[in-house]
């Protein structure tokens, strides 16, 4: 583990897709709003357990003026590249930071804005957890 970032992993149940794995590489010191931050965050949500193949993989990043730019890294079905990129491009806003996130599985759009709010709250816990670990 490096000296910049810190991970942690949990597992969370969405109603119609099941029990998810969910795991984040985040920067040790919280990204500041008014400051572009250059330690990316990494988020890997799947369905199917660790020993899948890679489902849909975007980067993020946002410019000075806060506009999100991704770039798909691994293809994958319609439905799961936009969701994926939503995921990334409101985690690089939120945090003002680049942002790599995997989505692999099957997720309806109607637990889509659960799992962001959960998603957010598990990195804001991780946040406070290695504030308090200094």
């Amino acid at each position: 583990m490096s000296n910049y970032t810190t991970s942690a992993t949990t597992s969370l149940s969405l109603p119609l897709s099941g029990a998810l794995d969910l795991s984040v590489i985040i920067p040790t010191n919280r990204p500041k709003n008014n400051e572009r931050n250059k330690t990316a965050i990494s988020l890997y949500i799947t369905q199917n357990g660790i020993y899948q193949p890679i489902g849909c993989y975007v980067y993020s990043i946002p410019n000075a003026s806060n506009e999100i730019y991704s770039t798909i890294l691994n293809n994958s079905n319609e439905n799961l590249v936009d969701l994926t990129k939503k995921m990334s491009a409101i985690l690089s806003k939120r945090y003002n930071s680049p942002t790599y996130v995997n989505l692999n599985g099957s997720f309806s759009i109607e637990e889509f804005t659960p799992l962001i709010g959960d998603v957010i709250s598990f990195i804001e816990e991780n946040f406070n957890s290695s504030i308090e670990n200094e």
